[in-house]
């Protein structure tokens, strides 16, 4: 019996374990013209905790319905993203996690319009504190794979994405790591049977 209780417990250790603390966001339950508020509800309900867009974010799905941008090359058709929207002034688009930071990231972008010296550029705050910058010089009509982002044991609270122009950055596929490790639900009921298979052992044993 003990065997069997200590094999369980290693069996459920390892289920937890194994459960990664990591969520994608690929914004394709949004529309066209959702803004900041929608963006925030999606990114809440897929993370699980609360979550912030702020400043000049809208949806849009490719291709593009906009005069003069290209659309997002090597994207299907009908597939969400977020991007910039200013209207011609200099948008940035930031990304709050309220309650559970972050520690890493990976996103899919683009740039729509080559408007200056920087295309697209990221900006990552631990909150006040500056803990992580890229810029990228791609290109009008260009992608931009970010690659994974290890802040190196920050814990970032904030997002910052700007196009130092105006609205001509994309972005999907945003991955992040949660740095939470998480107990799944099936595992905490197979605890708390174990607990009990337990607890009646020993009032059989003293009955």
């Amino acid at each position: 019996m003990i065997k069997w209780i200590f094999t369980t417990v290693l069996t459920i250790c390892m289920v937890g374990v194994a459960q990664a603390d990591m969520y994608t966001f690929t914004f394709d339950s949004l529309v066209d013209g959702d803004d900041e508020s929608d963006i925030g509800d999606y990114m809440t309900s897929t993370y699980g905790s609360p979550i912030s867009v702020v400043e000049k974010a809208r949806v849009e799905r490719n291709p593009v319905n906009e005069a003069g941008l290209p659309d997002w090359t090597g994207k299907a058709e009908n597939d969400s993203f977020i991007w910039t929207f200013g209207g011609g002034m200099v948008p940035d688009m930031d990304i709050y996690f309220n309650e559970v930071p972050i520690t890493g990231m990976q996103f899919d972008g683009f740039a729509f319009q080559d408007t200056g010296p920087v295309d697209f550029q990221v900006k990552a705050f631990a909150g006040l504190t500056w803990v992580y910058s890229q810029t990228w010089n791609s290109g009008a009509g260009q992608p931009v794979s970010s690659g994974w982002i290890d802040f190196a044991g920050q814990s970032v609270d904030r997002l910052w994405f700007s196009d130092s122009g105006k609205r001509d950055i994309g972005i999907d596929n945003l991955v992040v790591d949660s740095g939470q490790p998480v107990v799944p639900v099936p595992a905490g009921v197979l605890l708390g049977m174990l607990g009990l298979s337990v607890a009646g052992l020993k009032l059989r044993k003293y009955a």
